[in-house]
């Protein structure tokens, strides 16, 4: 996840009164200022603190002021490849097109990992692993899946915050299932320390995507590894039809 997210992702989930929630809302409204500030002049943009700014990137899971900043800079200064969903050639009058082809993509898909069996292989997985984490996007799909888990009477979690996901992998039950998708070129924050976590106790990894990630000794299974949905849309697509597929299937084996 790229500093940017991180941001967001907070700023979404802390209380309207948080202090934190004030001081991210300033960076973000003064981002370019933001990324050329020490943190002296960040305290003073955002109305703020040194010790509130360290806090802070403590909780977002940056271990220094300078990884931070750092990472901040080069989002704000490479941001023509962040968040881009379609080519930068791609004209305004090729964006509807070009969305609905990926989308068509997506629904095309021909996967192992989209077979009655495979699905079935899975929900048995998460039916006999009591704990499932997510670490991937907020999405309606894997919230579908979730309360079909809940409703079996398994614990499961969808958190985007680093330093709050490695605090429940301390807290992980030998068995326990983490599904996570990442996309390594946009990724600022090294994801080592939270797979070894994990892994220390117990978790099986599935990952979505190609064996090339750096993290593919940490894999127990790939999902969708040979997809053939185009583009960055097509991919989330057929993340979200492959989690809806799954709650469907999980659905009718254990709950209906």
């Amino acid at each position: 996840m790229n500093v940017l997210q991180n941001l967001i992702e907070m700023y979404n989930h802390l209380s309207p009164d948080s202090t934190y929630r004030e001081v991210i809302r300033l960076i973000l409204m003064n981002l370019k200022e933001a990324a050329e500030a020490t943190v002296y002049d960040l305290a003073e943009l955002t109305c703020s603190s040194r010790t509130t700014i360290s806090r802070l990137l403590d909780k977002l899971g940056y271990g220094s002021y300078a990884e931070f900043h750092e990472a901040l800079r080069q989002a704000v200064r490479n941001y023509t490849y962040y968040n881009r969903i379609l080519p930068a050639h791609a004209g305004r009058e090729e964006i509807l097109p070009e969305l609905k082809k990926q989308a068509e993509s997506a629904a095309r898909i021909e996967s192992p990992d989209m077979s009655e069996a495979a699905l079935a292989e899975v929900s048995q997985a998460l039916h006999e692993a009591g704990q499932v984490f997510f670490y991937t996007t907020a999405s309606r799909s894997i919230s579908s899946l979730q309360q079909n888990l809940a409703m079996a009477g398994i614990d499961t979690l969808n958190l985007m915050i680093l330093p709050e996901l490695l605090q429940c992998a301390g807290q992980a039950r030998e068995g326990s299932i983490l599904f996570c998708r990442t996309i390594e070129y946009a990724e600022t924050q090294d994801l080592r320390p939270l797979f070894e976590a994990f892994k220390a106790r117990g978790t099986s990894v599935y990952m979505f995507g190609g064996e090339k990630t750096r993290y593919s000794r940490y894999v127990d299974r790939f999902i969708l590894k040979n997809s053939t949905a185009e583009g960055a849309i097509g991919l989330l697509l057929s993340d979200e039809l492959y989690f809806y597929a799954l709650s469907e299937t999980f659905r009718r084996m254990y709950l209906d």
